[in-house]
């Protein structure tokens, strides 16, 4: 078993980013593509019918970069947008998707979006942005009289961090329009797309879309591919069941895992993330029977 750094992950996850690829277009199958660089990765289903997403990007202007991204492969309309959980970096871009499609979610995310959405998008634009604006805005300004090259990089960090916090002002919560418990299967075209709710793991509604036909499994945040995977107690994270889940749908052999976060993956991968949280609890157990403090 590979050694792991211990490092316990609690409460509500940071607004930093995670370590991600750039915007770019990856295509898994012939049909099937993975769109990384707008919060957690996207996927892309194109079918006779029409086009099925799962998750929406960080902001309204995600949302739309995505569809862009869409549309250079397929003229068909997006039919279905799957969000597998409430964070903001896979659901709020929802907001910039044209043409109204039906979007989907497990019953529990309405109940997030409420408790906890509109806290996270504030949080995003006011704790986050606007700090970011300000201090480069200071950094700017204390160089401006300055004509090098260290002025032209924080006149840059400025306006991107001043164009982020526009984008994020521009963004609004989309809920589902259809939910469920614990299963729900899309028929598409020829494709069947089968969404399951392994009980709570990551938060209490991430869900799991399996594409039968390309045996490929799009996970959310119930997998991040070597990168930290982090708790969300408020939203009921179990990491019990959650080390149950990897292992039971890693025993399905998908041909490719694309992960919440990271990069395209396997079952290996899968496996890996479950003997983490499993040496991590088992860590974390013994520092309590000492009676560590955190």
């Amino acid at each position: 078993m590979k050694k792991h750094l211990l490092i316990p992950v609690l409460g509500l996850f940071s607004l930093a980013c995670f370590c991600q690829q750039g915007d770019s277009l990856i295509q898994v199958t012939n049909r099937l593509y993975m769109i990384t660089g707008h919060g957690g990765n996207v996927s892309v289903l194109v079918t006779e019918e029409g086009v099925l997403v799962v998750d929406a990007g960080t902001v309204k202007k995600d949302g739309e970069i995505i569809t862009n991204h869409i549309k250079s492969v397929t003229d068909k309309p997006v039919k279905y947008l799957i969000l597998t959980h409430y964070h903001y970096d896979h659901a709020f871009g929802a907001c910039g998707f044209k043409g109204s499609p039906v979007i989907i979610g497990h019953k529990n995310i309405v109940k997030n979006l409420n408790e906890y959405g509109h806290w996270f998008l504030n949080m995003y634009r006011e704790g986050n942005l606007k700090a970011k604006v300000e201090a480069s805005k200071e950094k700017m300004d204390s160089l401006k009289n300055i004509n090098n090259q260290e002025y032209i990089e924080a006149e840059k960090l400025y306006k991107s961090n001043l164009e982020q916090l526009k984008n994020a002002e521009e963004t609004f919560i989309v809920y589902p329009d259809i939910t469920f418990e614990n299963e729900m299967t899309i028929y598409l075209g020829s494709d069947t797309i089968i969404m399951t709710h392994p009980g709570n793991n990551h938060t209490d509604c991430n869900i799991l879309v399996s594409f039968k036909n390309q045996n490929i499994l799009s996970t959310g945040d119930f997998f991040f591919n070597h990168s930290m995977p982090y708790i969300d107690f408020k939203a009921n994270c179990d990491t019990k069941n959650w080390i149950v889940q990897i292992n039971n749908f890693a025993d399905r052999n998908y041909e490719f895992i694309i992960p919440g976060h990271g990069k395209l993956a396997d079952t290996d991968d899968l496996r890996e993330q479950a003997r983490y949280i499993s040496d991590l609890r088992n860590e974390i157990k013994t520092l309590i029977i000492q009676e560590k403090t955190l």
